[in-house]
């Protein structure tokens, strides 16, 4: 979640939301959650080498996102998108990399919910919304 607010990559850099996400739905995780996870695993008995997926609990599409930050959501064409990384000054490389990550947030490939948090570490993950308040 604290990626919206970095600016790097696309993200909200420009004041809007703009990127190839299509209508597809992320469940986005807040950093604070992932270390609670990873305190867990370090300091309790779980673990053993087991893998875990990690998620925020809702599953919300970029124009959702983009009405809760309260700003313009712009779904860009792949080129476009590329076009627009690279006048950043992003490297090639990174840009292919994001266009592959932004075509599986496109396909929805990044919307399921686990429970994985609330099992790791007995506490809820925040919502967006919680995040976006506790900023």
């Amino acid at each position: 979640m604290q990626n919206f607010f970095t600016g790097d990559g696309g993200f909200t850099h420009s004041g809007a939301l703009a990127g190839p996400y299509g209508m597809g739905r992320v469940a986005y995780i807040d950093a604070y959650d992932v270390a609670a996870c990873a305190a867990a695993l370090l300091t309790g008995p779980l673990g053993g080498g087991d893998a875990y997926a990690l998620t925020g609990p809702e599953a919300l599409t970029h124009e959702e996102i983009a009405a809760k930050l309260a700003i313009p959501f712009h779904d860009l064409t792949p080129k476009k998108a590329s076009e627009d990384l690279r006048v950043q000054g992003l490297p090639g490389w990174f840009v292919d990399d994001l266009l592959r990550l932004y075509a599986d947030m496109a396909a929805g490939s990044m919307a399921e919910v686990t429970t994985a948090v609330r099992d790791l570490t007995g506490c809820p993950p925040r919502t967006f919304d919680e995040f976006l308040a506790n900023r």
